[in-house]
């Protein structure tokens, strides 16, 4: 079957855009200047849900496109739960034996609790919903496979379950964010899965949707009126317009530096939450705050892959 192509360092580069987003926006919120309206103009509020959703539409491609071409069993899930949990594991004893050695006027932990690692959490208290969203996705998706069942009864399943889900979480109250954009990883499973002719039958339709309901996403942004129907559409369309600009218009993004860290985009995650907790953005411009937690949180994603090579 003649399928949709994104190319590997396209991929890449998004999905380190998509992190720098999420990044930037736990940085520039520790100032003033998150609730302006030059903010709320360039969506910056919106980065880690927007950075989110790219992050889960191309892992929702990358891992269909990669299990429909291997031979799928325990073995390689528990392969996979290991280079999850591994990376988390070394991040979460970092984090504490931080918090147990630095003073807390020099930091940001206020608690650093040992048995959060039971809850996939970080010692000082963050839940870590990114990461646990992320590994719930794998494990499903990659249990579905194991029991061999086809592709598109897979990705029937997931659609489901991220639904229900949406709808537990709405229902409930939690909040916005673990649920605005986990729509994204079916929607880059049903991509890898479908053809190309029929993703460019629908692909005008789609992308006229897509425009109109971004703009509604981005004045309900502007105008301070947010409602989760408006987040979670306006997020889908985020994607698919990345995918019109891809597919139609072929642009093919590459930078080395950005493909790094969409590589190994879930390292920066993990070891960004105790850098950013271990270091004041009292007296500091939020770009040089911004800055200094990609640098350090670059180093031990360096170190980390130095160690496991």
């Amino acid at each position: 079957m003649n399928r949709i192509e994104i190319p590997y360092y396209t991929g890449y580069f998004l999905r380190g855009i998509a992190m720098l987003m999420i990044i930037f926006v736990h940085s520039i919120n520790e100032y003033s200047d998150y609730d302006s309206s030059w903010c709320r103009a360039l969506m910056i509020p919106e980065y880690g849900c927007m950075g989110c959703s790219v992050f889960f539409f191309m892992s929702g491609y990358g891992l269909f496109r990669s299990l429909e071409k291997k031979r799928v069993n325990s073995s390689y899930l528990i392969s996979h739960l290991l280079k999850l949990l591994s990376p988390f594991i070394a991040a979460f004893v970092i984090a504490y034996i931080v918090g147990e050695l630095v003073p807390s006027s020099v930091t940001q932990i206020t608690i650093n609790d040992i048995t959060a690692i039971f809850r996939l959490s970080m010692p000082s208290g963050i839940d870590m919903w990114f990461f646990k969203v992320i590994l719930a996705d794998y494990i499903v998706t990659i249990l579905l496979f194991v029991i061999k069942l086809h592709a598109v009864q897979v990705i029937r399943i997931i659609t489901i379950l991220h639904v229900v889900f949406i709808a537990i979480c709405y229902l409930n109250h939690i909040p916005l964010y673990w649920y605005c954009s986990n729509l994204l990883f079916p929607l880059g499973a049903i991509v890898s899965s479908a053809s190309k002719a029929r993703i460019q039958k629908m692909m005008i339709p789609a992308l006229i949707l897509s425009i109109i309901f971004f703009c509604i996403y981005y004045l309900g942004n502007v105008f301070l009126f947010t409602k989760v129907p408006i987040v979670i559409a306006g997020n889908l369309a985020l994607c698919i317009l990345l995918l019109f600009c891809i597919r139609v218009l072929s642009l093919h993004f590459k930078a080395s530096w950005l493909e790094y860290i969409g590589k190994n985009s879930l390292y920066y995650y993990l070891f960004n939450v105790f850098v950013m907790l271990s270091i004041p953005s009292q007296g500091i411009h939020f770009l040089t705050y911004f800055i200094i937690n990609v640098l350090i949180t670059t180093l031990f994603v360096w170190m980390w892959k130095k160690m496991c090579s």
